[in-house]
């Protein structure tokens, strides 16, 4: 099968670089095709006829935990930050704090609701949700997992408690 277009994905920074490396080692001299990035960023149903490719290729043996949580995410549910339109306001309840997020564009929105971070609206960028590992679904604000966003005066990510209830406000 000869295939016109060839594009891989890989979220992990190490097995990206690993990847890279051997198609180097086995003489594809522009593996540049192969992106660092999530595939689980936008959910399936965005996917157009340009986004086919010939043949997917998976980080194999995922344990029976992962592929439970990738499984009870789409039984409980959540949102996509892409899906939402600009100034579109959600209420996130985690087990520990009522957070309110208002969309600014991309992965950027005024979030507020805990005493240390956020008292008051402050832009951050979402990350995803997390089941507390390196998995994360970009973009993603999902039920039982964890909202995972970056402060702009915190270093690092800043990680919620789990993820009970997402309303969008109307």
């Amino acid at each position: 099968m000869t295939s016109t277009r060839n594009q891989w994905v890989n979220r992990q920074l190490l097995p990206h670089m690993l990847c890279v490396t051997n198609m180097l080692l086995h003489g594809i001299d522009d593996p540049s095709f192969v992106r660092h990035d999530n595939t689980l960023a936008r959910p399936y149903i965005s996917y157009g006829k340009s986004d086919r490719v010939d043949i997917v290729l998976t980080n194999p043996h995922f344990s029976k935990e992962i592929n439970g949580n990738l499984v009870q995410s789409e039984i409980e549910g959540g949102v996509f930050l892409a899906d939402l339109a600009e100034g579109a306001e959600l209420k996130v309840k985690t087990e520990n704090r009522l957070y309110t997020i208002v969309t600014c564009g991309g992965a950027r929105v005024l979030i507020s609701g805990h005493p240390e971070f956020c008292p008051e609206p402050v832009e951050v960028s979402i990350h995803g949700s997390t089941w507390g590992g390196t998995m994360i679904r970009s973009g993603f604000i999902g039920r039982g997992m964890h909202l995972e966003f970056g402060h702009p005066t915190r270093r690092g990510r800043i990680i919620t408690s789990p993820i009970v209830e997402v309303q969008e406000q109307r």
